[in-house]
Formats: C-alpha cells, structure tokens, sequence
C-alpha cells in the first residue's frame, strides 16, 4: 500500500506528460482534416489518460485494501485532488515537450535522461521526513514530492506531512500549463507542419 500510494500519484504526472508529448506525432494525419488541430488531439490524449489512470488508481487501491479493515480510513477527495493537480503538471510538460521535441529532436532524448531519476527523487520509495535536512530541503523543490505527500494524506489519515505546500504545487502546475501552452503556439516546427 505505501508503495502504491507513492507510485500512483507519480504515474499521473509521468504518464500524462509522456502520453501528451506523443499526441501530435501521433495523430498526424487525423490534421488533414480541416476541423482537428494539434491542440485537440493534445487535449482528447489528456482526457482519455486522466480517465485511464483514475481507473487504474480505483482498481489498485480496492486490491490493496482488499481486507475492508483499511477501506473506511480513506479519504478519496484528497487523493484525487493530488492526482488532478498531478495530471495537469503532466499536461503542462507534454504541452511545453511537444514543442520542444518538434524544434529540438536533441532534447527529446536529453529530456528522457533527465526524468528517469525523477522517481527516486519525488518521495515514491522514501519520504522526504525520513532524510537528513540538507537533502530534506533540496526535495522540496520538486513539485513532485509535495503531489506524493498531499496523496498519501488520503490514504493514510495519520499521516502528517511536514513540509507540504499545495499552493506551492498548483503554482509549479499552473505556470508549467501557461508555459506550455506559449511554447505550443511559438513552435515552428507545429507552425510549418514538419512533425
């Protein structure tokens, strides 16, 4: 249970944002007709990945907590705000990738070295509490630390997370969307359709 409650949170970010760099690559052709745009396939690929990892979520917790005895202890309105908040740092980084993989092809394989230790270092095996200070504090600064805490206040009621700022994270994900967003629409590559 503790690792899922780690890991799931995680995975909405890391899938959305892997899922969402992919969209217009991906639909390329469906752009042929004059009615679909790049943004749209990004956002029908945001929906239908939010809708997929709720499910998923729904069906990890209810087999971890399959003995009932921890089932009533859960408060799934937290959980699920993490998990939103989580989705749409996600949106945003595939909404900034998509434009800087179409200009960039370099940093599209820069980008995947950088975010494969991202897992070790947003809370999913250790929490942060658990950590001497120096490395405490550094922690913090991922957005992804707080997301992990703020989704295991839902899970587990006696929890405390020391150190959560949920303003903190709907201001990491709310600038990544806008940022987002300004590079999708400054892309040439999306410009000049060469995707």
């Amino acid at each position: 249970m503790f690792f899922a409650s780690g890991f799931l949170p995680f995975t909405f970010y890391q899938g959305m944002s892997s899922f969402v760099a992919g969209a217009v690559r991906a639909n390329k052709n469906l752009f042929s007709y004059p009615i679909v745009s790049p943004y749209d396939a990004a956002v029908a690929r945001y929906i239908l990945q939010l809708v997929t990892s709720i499910v998923v979520t729904i069906v990890v917790m209810l087999l971890c907590t399959s003995e009932g005895s921890h089932l009533h202890q859960l408060d799934p309105a937290i959980a699920l705000e993490a998990a939103v908040v989580a989705s749409l740092l996600g949106f945003g980084m595939g909404m900034a990738n998509i434009a800087l993989f179409a200009d960039y092809p370099l940093y599209e394989q820069v980008f995947g070295l950088i975010n494969r230790p991202l897992y070790l270092i947003s809370g999913v095996i250790l929490t942060p509490d658990s950590l001497p200070d120096p490395i405490r504090g550094l922690l913090m600064w991922n957005p992804l630390v707080h997301i992990v805490m703020w989704f295991r206040q839902g899970i587990y009621p006696e929890y405390t997370a020391a150190g959560l700022d949920k303003l903190y994270v709907l201001e990491c994900a709310s600038m990544l969307v806008i940022v987002g967003f300004c590079l999708f629409t400054a892309s040439r590559a999306l410009r000049e359709d060469r995707i």
